[in-house]
């Protein structure tokens, strides 16, 4: 879904500030109250996908008009918080087509884009299995590459950062740490991980492992009961024991 909708959201003009980009741009003629009308219907979503109905307002350029809307529905394909359409009338004379979003508002601030930066001559690599990252930072399939777009690239929490960006704009994951993520599937970055898990007489076995668990479930999305099944627990308590026989 989310290859989808960034391959619609390529043919619009959509900026890299913004959280939210156009999918889709309709002109529709419609039968309200006995009366014929024309709809601009813009179809949108959180590229983020953090969405929790914190949308309040966004503001569109549409054909060089500036335009707030307010009022905001899910849209029934997939019915999902995170995309979203709105409907805007116009008249019957009217065409268009041209529609961008040039700054939002939600329920912790409100901004207007002063740098916009267009992404929509980005165009989508036929090699779809390098966007395997932005379905799951992790497979069973071992992926060779970053996920790029031309020379920009996408981290594994699905930001689309620029060629010299050398650490994800959304999450702070560096390149070095993305090519070693999905140059090593689940059960070998687990295995290699490992041998950096260092114990301290301050934390009990159980206490480091968790944290150890809960760090690398974070940082590169490994379902947490995989990493449990796959640590080698013998070796990790004689290294526990071994390093707390020195404090």
């Amino acid at each position: 879904m989310i290859e989808e909708l960034f391959e619609k959201a390529c043919k619009y003009t959509n900026y890299k500030e913004s959280n939210y980009w156009i999918y889709s741009v309709e002109n529709k003629v419609l039968k309200r109250d006995d009366k014929i009308k024309k709809y601009l219907i813009v179809r949108f979503y959180n590229r983020y996908f953090n969405e929790n109905n914190d949308l309040k307002e966004l503001y569109l350029d549409v054909k060089g008009r500036k335009e707030l809307v307010t009022e905001f529905t899910l849209t029934k394909k997939y019915n999902d918080k995170n995309i979203m359409g709105l409907a805007i009338e116009i008249s019957l004379e009217d065409v268009i087509k041209d529609v961008s979003i040039v700054g939002y508002k939600n329920n912790d601030y409100k901004i207007i884009f002063s740098n916009q930066t267009p992404i929509e001559h980005i165009a989508i690599e036929e090699n779809y299995q390098k966007l395997n990252v932005l379905k799951s930072a992790f497979s069973k399939k071992t992926v060779n590459m970053i996920p790029a777009f031309g020379k920009d690239w996408f981290c594994s929490c699905g930001c689309y950062n620029y060629e010299d960006s050398m650490y994800c704009e959304q999450c702070g994951t560096s390149k070095k740490e993305l090519s070693e993520m999905i140059n090593y599937n689940s059960l070998n970055l687990i295995s290699k991980l490992q041998s950096k898990i260092k114990f301290s007489h301050n934390e009990t076995f159980q206490e480091t492992i968790n944290k150890y668990i809960s760090a690398i479930k974070y940082k590169y999305g490994i379902d947490e009961n995989l990493i449990l099944e796959n640590l080698d627990i013998e070796t990790l308590i004689e290294k526990y024991y071994k390093e707390n026989s020195h404090n």
